[in-house]
């Protein structure tokens, strides 16, 4: 118990260090001290950089490459909608409250980060399907070449 108070005490002064303050500078700016020990701003920024900044910078990326597709591929904000209809009725989410908690069982923060992983597929999808054609014959061959696989249980 005692320690658990400790942490909630802890927690709250680092809380309420890291709301003050009016100081604009960066370099000095006190997000956190614990014990008279001070973590400024910038120090905070550099850490976040160096323990998660690659990865964080390539999700940015990313997120901005499928978007420059999704525009040039005309994928509109109404297939995405549609797309995320057809999740609500496959699971029969009909209430907004149910279809977020829906969401946020899957891993997503909310419906935009949902709605983005939407996008990125329906540009996956277009990109892959360009030029794509295949033909009756070519479904044929594949689908008795099928009908050759032998299994066995074990």
């Amino acid at each position: 118990m005692k320690k658990l108070l400790t942490a909630l005490a802890l927690t709250s002064v680092i809380a309420l260090t890291a709301c003050g303050g009016d100081n604009t500078d960066t370099e000095s700016r006190a997000v956190a001290e614990i014990e008279g020990n001070v973590i400024t701003e910038a120090e905070f920024f550099d850490a976040l950089k160096e323990k998660h900044g690659e990865g964080v910078l390539l999700a940015l990326v990313q997120d901005k490459v499928f978007a420059a597709h999704a525009e040039r591929l005309n994928i509109s904000e109404d297939a995405i909608s549609s797309e995320l209809d057809k999740v609500r009725e496959a699971y029969g989410l009909t209430e907004d409250e149910d279809f977020l908690n829906f969401l946020l069982m899957q891993g997503f923060t909310d419906e935009d980060d949902f709605r983005n992983l939407v996008m990125q597929h329906l540009v996956v999808q277009k990109v892959a399907s360009e030029g794509a054609v295949v033909t009756e014959e070519e479904i044929a061959a594949e689908y008795e070449a099928g009908k050759e696989i032998e299994a066995s249980h074990i």
